[in-house]
């Protein structure tokens, strides 16, 4: 706010925003003209009444503005303009005291003009004080109504005119006091503004942790101090998994309350003393971490992290599961900086997602190349689903141990492109997963799958179910069914041949949300196999409400099963608590005949593996069938 009078005029009155002296000079200007084309009207109106005492006056008044005019060049600044227009109007009432003096025989009619005028040019003579200091206002409107006294008229029109001066005193008083309010609440709304703008463009609203152009100058600010190149510093980049379900499948309010409680627990776990934890947009957390002791207190901390966020959060009426997945940058060189950190730590948390997710990854320079090699691959593969060319399905029969019959196949995607060659799944599936192109592809999958399985059909083969494969992306589609139903119906494939498998880490996500979404598959006779079972951490209670049909035993497990080893003892409980539960249990990866004979021996029911065969493209795979079934019925 400015102060009621500048230091530098006694005169400053007004808050001239924005002016320059000559914008103000010009405003100077078009007052004095327009007290001029008043002069002239009341001089014109004088030679037609033939008022020959008015016109004295106006004469007189006339020569006041033509002095403005001749000396408003001179005033070099806007406080020497201000201080003429306070003059110029001093003299204006003088004219009006001392011109009257010498004009005889006076009207009542003149003196009440005179009267008038007088108000008129005390008005404006106070009018500017607008954010003048009380006394100082009231002493020059004291000046202006002790000179109404001398005016040379009647008494009677002296007392009403002070006292029509001290009502015009009073009213502009008033107004005095509701510009200073106004102009004071227009300041206190304009700094609230600015306030509210550096907030907005600083802070996250969500969680009120600096956003990244907070976190980008708090970073300037540090590698500013001194000491900097000697300081150590990293960097942790912190991305939700699979948030974007949260979002689509109980909406952005409740995807709200998750980042809050996420943002609560980073800050406990990461807000240490300089420690900077901010938030980049969408699920992207960072955490700049400063003079650490060493790496390994950094990697704890990662660690702490993934631990903390994969806990359970009880929402009113559901409890959602998250990973996370952490990219942590270390400074190298005395030249790193916050943001060229950040980056780093951002690619590698991406890697990390793309790796498997719920896990950290450390930057390392490779990661750039690497970066760029999967972004090819993004590129390519986005195109190929477009035009829907180089992807083909292979399938690998499963086995039912005890009668060594078919009883099923899984489908796999494959991909050959034109410009890569030959990719296996493990190179492009996590990238369709991460940029969620797994959705497209996967109802490409689905849909060739059913194609396939009716060209099986018409070449008499009847298998018992066709295995395909639902990424935790593709479950949290909401319009997934409705797409599979589609499908089933276009292609005339009966639902209770297809068995969708999900992984347990999918399901656990979301358990209650699985299980209705489950239950719907289940509603529509399509079965369900979870897949990679034993990885994860699953709670029995909600694996016993889980309207599935199969468990399939990770081959993690099968790898290096032996009798009596670890891996067999997990492999026998699976197999138990998958029977006490009323599901069957596959084992997959198996490869060798004494795997086969352990499973059998602790009751699996089915086997998939390269022991009995490959996964293999469609006219191999009615090769397979029809020797394998040959071979049985000899």
């Amino acid at each position: 706010m400015r102060s009621s009078v500048e230091n530098n005029s006694q005169f400053r009155v007004l808050p001239h925003h924005g002016y320059s002296t000559e914008n103000y000079r010009k405003t100077v200007m078009l007052r004095i003209k327009f007290s001029v084309v008043l002069i002239l009207i009341f001089s014109v109106f004088s030679l037609w009444q033939n008022l020959e005492s008015d016109l004295i006056l106006a004469i007189s008044l006339f020569l006041v503005p033509l002095f403005g005019f001749g000396v408003v060049g001179f005033c070099k600044s806007i406080d020497a303009l201000e201080v003429m227009l306070f003059y110029l109007k001093s003299i204006a009432l003088l004219v009006l005291i001392i011109v009257p003096l010498f004009i005889e025989n006076q009207s009542s009619d003149f003196q009440i003009r005179v009267a008038m005028i007088y108000a008129l040019l005390y008005f404006a003579y106070i009018s500017d004080f607008l954010y003048i200091n009380k006394m100082r206002f009231f002493g020059f409107a004291a000046i202006g109504c002790l000179g109404a006294f001398f005016l040379p008229v009647e008494l009677t029109t002296r007392i009403v005119l002070v006292l029509a001066l001290i009502f015009i005193t009073l009213l502009a008083f008033d107004t005095v006091k509701l510009r200073q309010q106004n102009m004071q609440l227009i300041d206190e709304l304009q700094q609230s503004s600015e306030e509210t703008i550096y907030k907005l463009s600083h802070f996250d609203s969500l969680t009120g942790f600096p956003n990244r152009t907070m976190f980008a100058e708090l970073g300037e600010i540090y590698t500013k101090e001194p000491e900097w190149k000697q300081k150590r510093l990293a960097v942790l980049a912190i991305g939700l998994d699979g948030f974007k379900a949260i979002n689509e499948s109980f909406g952005h309010s409740t995807g709200d309350l998750v980042l809050q409680q996420v943002s609560t627990r980073i800050k406990q776990i990461a807000a240490r003393h300089q420690n900077i934890v901010s938030r980049f947009g969408g699920d992207h957390f960072t955490v700049a971490i400063m003079n650490y002791p060493d790496k390994e207190t950094v990697e704890r901390l990662a660690q702490k992290l993934l631990a903390t966020l994969a806990e359970p959060i009880e929402l009113e009426d559901e409890q959602v599961i998250l990973t996370c997945s952490v990219g942590i940058a270390f400074k190298v060189e005395p030249s790193d900086d916050f943001i060229l950190l950040a980056r780093e730590a951002e690619t590698a948390m991406n890697e990390a997602k793309i790796q498997g997710r719920n896990r950290y990854l450390l930057f390392q320079q490779n990661l750039l190349s690497l970066s760029q090699a999967r972004l090819r691959i993004e590129n390519s593969l986005r195109r190929a689903i477009n035009e829907q060319k180089g992807f083909y399905l292979e399938y690998q029969p499963k086995i039912n141990i005890q009668t060594e019959q078919i009883c099923g196949v899984e489908a796999l995607v494959r991909w050959q492109d034109k410009e890569l060659g030959s990719l296996s799944p493990a190179d492009f599936i996590p990238i369709a997963e991460h940029t969620g192109l797994i959705v497209p592809l996967g109802y490409w999958i689905f849909e060739q799958a059913l194609i396939d399985l009716k060209t099986l059909q018409l070449k008499g083969i009847d298998l018992h179910s066709m295995s395909i494969n639902l990424s935790a992306r593709q479950f949290e589609e909401p319009s997934l069914l409705d797409h599979l139903l589609a499908l089933l119906h276009r292609t005339g494939v009966k639902a209770e041949k297809i068995d969708l498998e999900l992984t347990e880490s999918a399901v656990m996500r979301s358990p209650q949300e699985a299980i209705q979404t489950l239950s719907r598959f289940q509603q529509e006779r399509m079965t369900v196999s979870i897949d990679d079972f034993g990885i994860a951490y699953s709670s029995l209670s909600y694996l016993k409400s889980l309207p599935a049909s199969r468990l399939k035993i990770d081959q993690s497990f099968i790898r290096e099963l032996e009798d009596g080893n670890d891996d067999y003892a997990i492999t026998a409980s699976i197999i138990e608590m998958g029977h006490n539960l009323g599901l069957k249990v596959l084992a997959e990866g198996v490869e060798t005949q004494a795997q086969c004979a352990l499973l059998k021996k602790i009751g699996c029911d089915e086997i998939q593996g390269f022991y009995y065969s490959r996964p293999l493209p469609l006219e191999k795979l009615i090769e397979f069938i029809q020797q394998h079934n040959d071979g049985l019925n000899q």
